[in-house]
């Protein structure tokens, strides 16, 4: 049996090899895992993007809150990489709302509980993102004001600039645990509030561990250098 051989065009051959360039794993975590991973590496601009996502239940009302957390890691120029997380309350179907999302207090590892806010718009990034080791967190100035995007809190969705949240510590945290108060008055700015005062909202509490799961290798893929 004679095989054919025909010649494909030029056009063709470099759409073939543009999609070498670009390639995309997805993989479900260790057994318990609470994230699942996903990777795309796009070899034609350098650019590896990373997501970790999974989904909570609500204990005391109907819904769930859905967490992304995303690496935008560039390869040439790490020091522009992008860390966020984002937390989106769904109701109990597809079509319905999740309740609002009022503030999200954090813990890293044993530290005090710390209520997460919106930076001021005008900040000194010398000051606010000191320099630190190589091996340490790293923050863009130029891009940290612009990733953070903190709604009014009768939005459903919040974004979470990462990466100036662990910028300070010179090694990623063992266990980062979250709380999101919800069932606030829906009025006034995102995170405004006191610990004290969110302690009588309703909340949805979510501990993520970090080594060795799918979220600690978000912020592996994240290390300026990485």
């Amino acid at each position: 049996m004679r095989v054919a051989t025909i010649p494909l065009p030029s056009f063709a051959l470099a759409a073939l090899a543009g999609a070498a360039l670009a390639s995309c794993t997805i993989e479900t975590g260790p057994r318990g895992d609470q994230f699942d991973y996903t990777r795309n590496e796009d070899g034609f601009l350098g650019i590896t993007t990373s997501t970790a996502t999974a989904r909570f239940p609500m204990e005391d009302v109907p819904g769930a809150l859905f967490l992304v957390a995303k690496c935008v890691h560039n390869v040439s120029h790490p020091e522009n990489n992008e860390l966020t997380l984002t937390a989106s309350s769904v109701g109990s179907n597809s079509s319905g709302t999740g309740p609002s999302l009022d503030a999200m207090i954090y813990k890293l590892d044993q530290a005090e509980p710390v209520v997460y806010r919106d930076p001021q718009p005008a900040f000194d990034p010398a000051t606010e993102f000191p320099a630190t080791s190589a091996g340490s967190w790293q923050q863009s100035a130029a891009n940290g004001a612009e990733t953070l995007r903190l709604p009014a809190s009768n939005s459903q969705d919040v974004y979470v600039n990462l990466q100036q949240l662990l910028s300070r510590l010179p090694k990623s945290p063992q266990t980062i645990a979250l709380r999101f108060v919800h069932g606030g008055s829906g009025s006034g700015q995102f995170g405004s509030g006191t610990v004290q005062e969110y302690a009588q909202y309703s909340f949805k509490d979510v501990s993520i561990a970090v080594n060795g799961t799918n979220f600690g290798r978000i912020l592996t893929d994240c290390r300026k250098g990485g």
